[in-house]
């Protein structure tokens, strides 16, 4: 039995298979209400994506989804595409292989593992309440 045991081990062991997640590699989200002028009472969203330039790809819209305090969404709106750069570190190798996302208007084309594109977008939200959501105000 324990032969038995030790076989079926060495079996799984030489049958696994190779498994590649593709993700973003993380963002962040910010915001601000505009108090005064002809937008007053709106809030500027900006999102920016950080990706790996062979991973998964993004769009010029993507959809921000904002959750009230129990899960459940209030609404959505589309952010838009303002600015695309490749942030790619920049290490001088003795091969003088440098890693870069390539053209930053296609996807799926960075040269190596660890190419990043940052992308940031942008939206313009006016919704009907005071400027006091989220307790974030600035003067315009």
């Amino acid at each position: 039995m324990k032969k038995l045991g030790f076989l079926l081990l060495l079996l799984g062991l030489f049958m696994t298979n190779t498994s590649k997640a593709s993700h973003l590699m993380g963002g962040e989200i910010t915001w601000e209400c505009i108090k005064s002028g002809p937008n007053a009472g709106a809030y500027v969203f900006h999102m920016i994506v950080f990706r790996d330039c062979e991973g998964i790809t993004l769009t010029n819209n993507e959809t921000m989804f904002v959750e009230n305090y129990n899960g459940t969404v209030d609404t959505s709106f589309a952010m838009t595409l303002i600015t695309m750069e490749d942030v790619s570190p920049k290490c001088d190798t003795a091969s003088g292989f440098w890693l870069d996302c390539g053209d930053l208007n296609s996807t799926g084309d960075g040269n190596g593992e660890g190419a990043i594109r940052k992308n940031t977008y942008y939206d313009l939200v006016v919704w009907n309440t005071s400027c006091q959501w989220m307790g974030v105000c600035v003067e315009r």
